[in-house]
């Protein structure tokens, strides 16, 4: 996904997903095609750069053996420039698999950068 967004401007746009089958090993993907829709919303206040990605995918073809796809995913980033060229910024995808039982459902990963 590519966006431009124009100086003190927002925007909000409605997208699909489309994951092809993929497997190089047991820990990466599915062997499954899956597609969903998705939903980005963008702001730019003075230096600021504030969103989220929110998207969502089911499976409908591929290896009858894998298991399906139910996967929602929320990435929120936020980022501040400074005049100097500096940045903060933070940017975790959280996840929901809702194939898995509830204890190994989600997965929230915290963090940021200094650059």
């Amino acid at each position: 996904m590519l966006y431009y967004l124009p100086a003190d401007r927002y925007t909000l746009d409605t997208l699909g997903t489309l994951s092809c089958a993929y497997r190089n090993s047991k820990l990466v993907w599915s062997e499954k095609w899956s597609a969903g829709p998705a939903i980005v919303v963008l702001a730019k206040p003075g230096n600021w750069l504030v969103g989220a990605l929110v998207q969502h995918s089911w499976s409908f073809a591929g290896d009858n053996d894998d298991n399906n796809v139910n996967l929602t995913s929320f990435q929120y980033f936020v980022n501040y420039n400074f005049a100097s060229g500096w940045y903060l910024t933070s940017t975790p995808t959280n996840s929901a698999n809702w194939s898995e039982k509830s204890s190994d459902r989600y997965t929230a990963p915290v963090g940021g950068v200094i650059g």
